[in-house]
């Protein structure tokens, strides 16, 4: 299992290449509906040209994937989408590469890959607090 750290992004390769003929998560209504063209898109970050880490990802088709970088009207919407798109993904991964997730350890194929301590009851939140914050 391969864990990066680039310039404070965590890299997780098998997340990402897990999305390869997976169903899309996004599921907005352009969805194409084709595993084929299903990528591991990441949710937007505050700064702009910066991406997220790959925890933050969730799988998506060409299609929605379009419509989450490029429509600007219901930004709101669609990031709520993409936070539901997450979770579905997270669960999705955890059947695909027995991920443990836990309020201690997350562990991917019984290696941890980061243990911090997490003391929210929201998995998803926490790790998403310590990133905002720079913990990890």
């Amino acid at each position: 299992m391969t864990v990066l750290q680039k310039n404070k992004r965590l890299v997780i390769k098998p997340f990402t290449q897990a999305a390869k003929g997976q169903n899309c998560m996004l599921m907005t209504d352009a969805c194409n509906h084709n595993p084929a063209t299903v990528v591991a898109a990441h949710k937007h970050v505050s700064k702009m040209g910066g991406k997220n880490h790959d925890f933050l990802m969730f799988f998506c088709c060409s299609h929605c994937h379009h419509v989450y970088d490029n429509y600007k009207k219901d930004k709101e919407k669609l990031e709520l989408k993409a936070e539901t798109a997450i979770i579905r993904t997270m669960f999705q991964l955890k059947q695909l590469l027995k991920i443990e997730l836990s309020k201690f350890k997350i562990k991917v194929n019984n290696r941890t890959v980061i243990e911090k301590h997490i003391y929210n009851t929201d998995v998803f939140e926490s790790f998403y607090n310590l990133v905002s914050r720079g913990e990890l």
